[in-house]
């Protein structure tokens, strides 16, 4: 509201949530900038965040609740991802090898070990 707005919440006409806006970095990688419902503006990854190759690792480490944000998900692939983490936390499906993704789409962990999400 304050940039595109009104500058006031009340009878704001919502660019934020109309409209895409993003950052780009110095090495020209585009990070999109998300409105929740409560008009505060988060900063997504330039690239999906997949952890699916160390599930059986943090599941070890006692971490047994794992979080997706697929709102900006298409449903079909959303389904598909949590079918695979749920799958390879019950062990009916192998993780995957932690060096896929280099050539496949792009995708990043880096952040998470770098503490931050």
């Amino acid at each position: 509201a304050s940039f595109v707005g009104t500058g006031k919440k009340e009878n704001c006409p919502m660019p934020c949530v109309t409209e895409d806006y993003a950052l780009k970095d110095r090495k020209g990688e585009v990070f999109p900038l998300r409105t929740d419902p409560y008009c505060r503006m988060h900063i997504m990854n330039s690239h999906e965040m997949d952890m699916r190759a160390y599930v059986p690792e943090l599941h070890r480490k006692g971490l047994h609740i794992l979080r997706i944000d697929g709102r900006h998900m298409d449903p079909h692939r959303l389904r598909t991802i949590v079918a695979d983490y749920v799958s390879i936390q019950n062990g009916t499906k192998e993780a995957p090898p932690k060096s896929v993704g280099k050539d496949d789409a792009p995708i990043t962990r880096g952040h998470y070990f770098r503490g931050i999400l």
